[in-house]
């Protein structure tokens, strides 16, 4: 049994000029990396993550991609970088540029 049911639980990773974000609902899963398209899977049905359901369920997914945008503004910035030179890099590229992380362009 799933004991967060209900629940959304969010991973949100930091990269160079952008953010890899997912976030799981139950049996869902939505994932963005690279900026590249949102996906949205359903876990229990496809453990491999093969079948991308964005087109078929676009409400699900913006749903998802909202409530994961409203979690990810409590994360601002990171309280600390591995070296001195991260952090350098994270102001002068504007970063963390969730707005480009959370754009929901759909093709």
């Amino acid at each position: 049994e799933n004991p967060r049911k209900g629940e959304m639980i969010f991973a949100l990773r930091h990269r160079y000029n952008y953010n890899d974000v997912g976030a799981r609902k139950d049996d869902w899963k939505i994932l963005r990396t690279r900026n590249k398209s949102w996906q949205l899977f359903n876990i229990k049905e496809d453990v491999s993550e093969s079948n991308d359901l964005s087109a078929k369920y676009p409400t699900r997914l913006k749903e998802m991609v909202t409530e994961t945008e409203n979690w990810s503004k409590t994360h601002i910035q990171p309280g600390w970088f591995h070296d001195e030179s991260a952090g350098e890099f994270w102001g002068r590229n504007k970063m963390p540029r969730f707005g480009e992380t959370f754009e929901y362009n759909q093709k």
